[in-house]
């Protein structure tokens, strides 16, 4: 404001010719002046305090000027990114709000020899971190010689909702601060240090608890209109699970106040019970999402949030699907049934055919495995393998098994056909591609609740494409480190 006052005086003398653009430039300068006023005042530095007090900072967090009473004495109305100093005895003290928009009453304790930090925001009282403490300037100080309410008893005869207080060792935080600027000056960073700077404040903390999810992923070769789903296609086969999952993140990295990016890393695996509409996936998928918050990024509050993501994916995926060509074990009964190749099929064993096939198509599982070297060890029949082949698949084909059996055929044509009718829809691939995300949410203190929709996207495979699709909602709780 200095400088913008020596320009005017500078131009002054060339503009004596037009004292209507000055006075319109020194009421312009008087309009800025009152607008903008914000903290006056040296930077934070710790304050010093008696082994038996204890000590708050109040930060200014909001466009009007708050003003703060304790135990009923008032203090200096406190600017944005203002502080004031509260030197008070150790017990329950009585805070009292006023600003513009609303008024309040909280109730404290303090510990001896304790810092803490408090915010005036959105006109109420919350908690307060040391990154944004350590970039306000000092408004004033209180240090009451005989406050009011310092005895445990007045505080707790008035029922007011109490507000949690958690010290900060803010001289510990303030010596790091320096040092970590001292090595910045040197040319070297420290690793240990936290990073604190004007142009990008953080607050990170770890969040480690745990998660309760439940999702499904739904395949099918068709794609609608954008934004349609998938899940009305009469080839559509879905599977879900839910269960409990290790939560471990940190607090989002700021882009500004209200945006965050985070990246993101999975792995899920899909069974669902055997049945015409079998399928089993197993999901790898590697992404970074932009998110915009309501509540201020930089000191650790989210509160509602919604995203976009861009996912990579890899889908290991096993089920009823009709993509690519046709597997080994089809191309041998479709020769041993043509009239020309007929007597030298026929004298091939079936059953090494098709799990030969099994194999080479990736869904010979160890239970298959299993039975096909009891058979040829001699441990079972060949009768009992066929039965027990039908009886333990993956998936029950109902009609086609009912028609093999009221044909009156063999129990090894029986065999042969029906595993014909599950080779043909039986596939395995590993697809990969690229999916858009959607996520909505909110993140408390200690809980996340949030809702992620996959939009339907195209994965290549090695025989073939699908399109595929996933929905998850996610609670956790967890703690802070």
């Amino acid at each position: 404001m200095r400088s913008l006052v020596c320009l005017l005086s500078q131009v002054s003398d060339d503009m004596e010719h037009d004292r209507m653009s000055i006075r319109w430039w020194l009421l312009l300068t008087l309009i800025i002046s009152g607008v903008c006023k914000t903290a006056e005042g040296p930077a934070f530095e710790p304050t010093a305090f008696p082994a038996n007090e204890s000590v708050i900072y109040v930060l200014g967090d909001e466009w009007d000027p708050a003003n703060l009473e304790i135990n009923g004495t008032p203090l200096e109305a406190i600017p944005f990114r203002g502080y004031a100093v509260i030197q008070l005895e150790p017990g329950n003290h009585i805070l009292k709000l006023r600003n513009a928009s609303n008024s309040g009453r909280w109730r404290i304790t303090t510990e001896a020899g304790k810092e803490y930090i408090l915010k005036l925001t959105d006109g109420a009282i919350e908690p307060g971190t040391y990154e944004h403490l350590s970039n306000s300037l000092l408004v004033g100080s209180l240090n009451p010689d005989n406050p009011k309410g310092k005895d445990a008893r007045d505080a707790r005869a008035v029922y007011l909702p109490e507000l949690p207080m958690e010290s900060i060792d803010v001289r510990s935080r303030h010596k790091e601060q320096l040092a970590r600027q001292k090595k910045e000056d040197e040319g070297g960073l420290p690793t240990s240090l936290p990073e604190i700077s004007d142009d990008n404040l953080e607050y990170r903390d770890l969040l480690i608890g745990v998660s309760a999810s439940y999702q499904s992923l739904l395949a099918s070769q068709n794609v609608g209109p954008i934004g349609q789903s998938i899940d009305s296609f009469e080839d559509t086969a879905s599977v879900s699970n839910k269960g409990f999952t290790l939560f471990l993140q940190s607090t989002p990295q700021a882009l500004t106040s209200h945006t965050y990016y985070s990246p993101s890393f999975g792995l899920s695996s899909f069974e669902s019970p055997p049945g015409r509409n079998y399928m089993k996936a197993n999901v790898m998928e590697l992404g970074i999402g932009y998110y915009i918050a309501s509540g201020d990024i930089y000191r650790g509050d989210v509160g509602f949030f919604t995203g976009f993501l861009l996912n990579a994916r890899r889908v290991d995926l096993q089920g009823r699907f009709n993509f690519g060509r046709d597997s080994l074990y089809e191309a041998f009964i479709g020769a041993s049934l043509d009239s020309a190749t007929s007597s030298s099929a026929s004298a091939i064993d079936h059953i090494d055919i098709l799990n030969f096939s099994r194999q080479r198509s990736g869904t010979l599982d160890e239970k298959r495995a299993m039975r096909y070297v009891a058979y040829k060890s001699g441990v079972i029949s060949k009768s009992e393998y066929m039965m027990s082949d039908i009886a333990l698949s993956p998936r029950i084909e109902a009609k086609p098994l009912a028609i093999l059996i009221a044909s009156g055929l063999s129990l090894e044509q029986i065999h042969k056909y029906y595993s014909l009718a599950l080779e043909s829809s039986e596939k395995n691939d590993v697809f990969q591609g690229i999916s858009f995300d959607f996520e909505l949410g909110y993140m408390g203190d200690n809980f996340l609740l949030k809702y992620r929709a996959s939009l339907p996207s195209s994965y290549s495979g090695r025989k073939g494409n699908i399109v595929l699709e996933s929905h998850t909602i996610t609670a956790s709780v967890f703690w802070r480190f």
